[in-house]
């Protein structure tokens, strides 16, 4: 049925009143409208329940869904805004209700769309309402939340997540309190080792490529805490700790500016390090300090041109910065005098500069003066010694001393005008030790340094002549290199024959050693060998070897040997023996307990070896019972 209900004038009736309202009203639509003042919807209700209706919108799904539900994204209805342009109502903003999931039992989400238009007549929606109460914007990065001029008072939230823009966060505070707050971040329940990065930004969160300021908690009051500024992933690039201290480089300073890397000035001889009112206390360097000029309370020690000079002393070493390079003074400049505790020249050169100790000067030949070295030995002691020694390196890098020019005190010098002195020669073999070789006493004797001990040349370098004037007393003489024979002295009678005769014989017409009318003969140096050797071997092992001849035709037939050996073993309480095998046989042993070298010997009766004619072997073996044995000296005598 399609009836029409039409009051008689226009705005002159209601339809009901505020005492007799309809119950309902069920249309299609509801159309207000009038073409003098303002179409006004006037919604009335009287509170009686809990939940009072201003005006109810209700939506049925499409005939296509099941039953007829809302479908997700569906339109629940809206309430739409418009006006007259002069032409026709046109609709300048609307607010729409739409579900966000399919609906059934228990499932009716939905949220609320404004929609505004522009001035040109385009619109958009523009904020939601999410179905979980979320407030955004319709579209990402387009709409701003209050203006330059239009600014809400004030906004709290538990986050804030700012994202694009030419400022990411701008904030202004105008308050008048002594701390001003842009942004605090507390989080009280830190554990030691965490950070709390309080701002970031960069292109990207990879190392280097995010910058960031965060606080990093060690403990609470801990002076450990601490405020760095870095990059992502670099946390030591600023830090500032509890104590007040800044490290550039290093995340726990010790120093007011600790920086881990060079330091230097943005521009060349410009800026200063303190001043001369407020100074550095100390400067520690490990490497070289390059400057201009250089100041010490105000004076001036080293200048632009690097002269040294105003020093008072010296309380260090003096060192050159590269080795054999430079000079102190020159020929014509040099230091007046030179006073030293010692002076070493060392030098590697293995080339025709070698070290060399050079004093120039005139001779005076009225007496001991002109140039020289002059050594002064301050100790009063008798004896006391000065010397010039000589030192060498061996294969393994280690100095040595070889050798020294000695002088020494003889006596006490307590007598006034009695001042004694000697000069002597050291030296030292391979293998042994330094030894005084020669001595000039103080009233010019020349002697050996110890008693027959030493030769005066050798049976290869032989003094060409000697002259004495008095007697020459010796053990006994050598002509090219040969016993001196009797037959060389004059007068040469039986007085020569000891008392004795246990050395030599004389038979009225020649000397011959042998039987004695006193003893049994001499022993004869047959062979000696000074090589060192070692051993670790726990059995015999051979060192040394020689032959001997039996040829009793000849009348060479020796009764006795004498081995003499100098040994020792290098471990306190281990044993080095020394066997002597001749012809293969073990014929005598020899034992040595000592650390050091020591000289023993042993006899060996020949006599009972029933000998034969012809050559005969002996081997001097050596075994220990740890540590490692040495032998040195061996020497074969026969009578």
């Amino acid at each position: 049925m399609n009836i029409s209900i039409l009051p008689r004038d226009t705005l002159t009736y209601d339809l009901g009143s505020l005492d007799f309202l309809w119950n309902n009203i069920y249309a299609n639509g509801l159309i207000l409208g009038t073409k003098g003042s303002g179409a006004t919807l006037k919604l009335y209700y009287w509170a009686q329940n809990n939940w009072s209706h201003g005006y109810d919108v209700f939506k049925r799904g499409n005939v296509d869904d099941i039953d007829g539900a809302v479908y997700s994204g569906a339109e629940l209805g809206y309430h739409g805004f418009y006006g007259w342009d002069g032409a026709q109502y046109v609709r300048g903003a609307f607010l729409l209700a739409r579900a966000t999931e399919n609906w059934g039992s228990g499932h009716h989400g939905a949220r609320l769309e404004f929609y505004t238009t522009t001035s040109g007549g385009g619109g958009a929606y523009r904020v939601v309402i999410d179905h979980d109460g979320t407030l955004r914007p319709y579209a990402d990065n387009t709409y701003d939340l209050g203006s330059s001029s239009l600014r809400w008072k004030n906004g709290y939230f538990k986050g804030i997540d700012i994202n694009g823009g030419e400022y990411m966060l701008y904030l202004e505070h105008t308050g008048s309190q002594n701390w001003l707050h842009a942004y605090q971040v507390l989080a009280p329940n830190m554990a030691s080792g965490q950070h709390l990065v309080i701002a970031e930004g960069g292109v990207a969160r990879s190392k280097y490529n995010t910058a960031h300021i965060s606080f990093y908690f060690d403990g609470i009051d801990s002076p450990n805490n601490r405020l760095s500024l870095g990059l992502f992933l670099v946390d030591d690039v600023l830090n500032i700790s509890g104590t007040g201290n800044v490290g550039i480089g290093t995340t726990n300073p010790t120093f007011k500016l600790q920086v881990a890397g060079n330091v230097g000035p943005d521009a060349d001889d410009s800026y200063d390090l303190g001043s001369s009112s407020l100074r550095w206390k100390n400067g520690y360097f490990a490497g070289f300090l390059d400057i201009g000029s250089l100041q010490i309370g105000g004076t001036e020690v080293i200048d632009a041109s690097r002269i040294l000079k105003n020093i008072a002393s010296i309380a260090q070493n003096l060192l050159p910065d590269a080795d054999d390079s430079y000079d102190l003074g020159s020929s014509s400049y040099r230091w007046k005098n030179g006073y030293f505790g010692g002076l070493r020249i060392d030098t590697d050169a293995v080339d025709s500069t070698p070290a060399m100790f050079y004093v120039i000067g005139t001779h005076d030949p009225s007496g001991i003066g002109g140039a020289g070295i002059h050594i002064v030995n301050k100790n009063t002691t008798a004896d006391a010694l000065s010397m010039i020694r000589f030192s060498g390196y061996d294969a393994g890098g280690y100095q040595r001393h070889s050798g020294a020019i000695v002088w020494g005190k003889e006596g006490d010098w307590s007598t006034t005008g009695q001042y004694p002195g000697f000069i002597s020669i050291w030296t030292r073999p391979a293998g042994g030790e330094e030894k005084e070789r020669l001595r000039v006493t103080s009233d010019g004797i020349i002697r050996p340094g110890a008693d027959n001990t030493y030769d005066l040349g050798s049976s290869s370098y032989k003094w060409k002549n000697g002259y004495f004037a008095g007697t020459v007393d010796a053990g006994g003489f050598s002509v090219s290199g040969a016993a001196l024979s009797l037959k060389h002295l004059a007068d040469v009678d039986s007085a020569l024959s000891p008392s004795t005769g246990d050395v030599l014989t004389y038979d009225g017409t020649k000397w011959t050693a042998g039987e004695g009318g006193g003893g049994a003969g001499h022993y004869a140096p047959y062979v000696g060998d000074e090589t060192e050797l070692s051993t670790t071997s726990t059995s015999y092992t051979v060192m040394k070897e020689f032959n001997f001849t039996y040829l009793s035709t000849a009348n060479i037939t020796p009764s006795t040997m004498i081995v003499v050996v100098e040994a020792y073993n290098n471990t306190s309480g281990e044993t080095t023996t020394v066997g002597v095998y001749i012809d293969g046989t073990l014929k005598a042993e020899i034992s040595f307990t000592e650390t050091s070298y020591t000289v023993k010997s042993a006899s060996i009766d020949l006599s009972a070896l029933s000998l034969s004619d012809g050559a005969h072997n002996v081997q001097i073996q050596m075994k220990v019972t740890g540590g490692t044995g040495y032998i040195r000296l061996t020497e074969v005598w026969m009578r």
